[in-house]
């Protein structure tokens, strides 16, 4: 996620080698912990990181 201003769980997922559920769940987690921020409906949501 530094490399890009945003990414989809789908990127994260390819990128750390797990399958998207297992990763939306970290996400999500990171997102609760404020240490990301999701944007977008669950069909098209991003995750940047927090400024």
């Amino acid at each position: 996620m530094k490399d890009k201003e945003f990414a989809k769980a789908s990127d994260v997922a390819e990128a750390i080698n797990l399958r998207p559920s297992r990763t939306r769940d970290y996400l999500g987690e990171l997102v609760k912990e404020g240490l990301i921020i999701a944007e977008g409906s669950n069909r098209n949501r991003i995750y940047k990181l927090k400024k």
